[in-house]
């Protein structure tokens, strides 16, 4: 019999109004086209995806909690992203303010109990801009490593790349629940 694991991992999605968080999210979990109209996420929202694990049976159930950047709905968030399992921080790479404030969103979810080695990524979005672009990639890398993310970089309309962030946080996810469920099962057996 075939070893089958559903492990599921809860995955705020964070950053400024207007960087394409949702469509971000909706690109990934759904077959939708590029939506034309913008719509403010209020409050959060929650949506999944389940992502199989290569050279596994196993499989990663994301659970994203498309969190609005507004103010106004801060307690909202607070109550709902305690306990992360990992972090997608988002920002636009056409947005200078967005990019400076990634710092203040991951510490937001860390701040509700998110582990110092929270496995998490840094998400510059709308690359597809480019005379628009403010942010270079060798930037965001830059950043990102000096919160302790991975970068990636996509763009929602061109669907372009924005799979892979979700991917890497899955397998990360799967590797650390591994090393723990190893861990545990050699300590019950001795």
């Amino acid at each position: 019999m075939v070893r089958h694991n559903t492990i599921r991992a809860k995955c705020p999605v964070v950053g400024d109004p207007s960087v394409g968080k949702s469509t971000l999210i909706q690109m990934f979990t759904r077959t939708v086209d590029f939506p034309l109209a913008y719509n403010m996420t209020h409050a959060v929202e929650v949506s999944s995806k389940a992502v199989h694990i290569p050279e596994t049976e196993d499989r990663v159930e994301l659970f994203f909690l498309d969190c609005s950047g507004r103010a106004f709905y801060a307690p909202f968030r607070y109550k709902l992203i305690h306990d992360p399992s990992v972090v997608c921080v988002v920002f636009d790479v056409t947005n200078e303010e967005s990019f400076r404030n990634a710092s203040k969103w991951l510490e937001e979810v860390k701040q509700k109990g998110g582990d110092e080695l929270l496995p998490g990524v840094l998400v510059g979005t709308k690359i597809d801009l480019t005379d628009l672009r403010v942010i270079s990639p060798m930037a965001g890398k830059d950043v990102a490593n000096s919160l302790g993310l991975t970068y990636f970089e996509c763009s929602a309309k061109e669907r372009k790349d924005l799979e892979l962030p979700f991917f890497y946080l899955a397998n990360e996810w799967h590797r650390i629940y591994m090393e723990k469920t190893d861990g545990f099962r050699r300590f019950m057996v001795h």
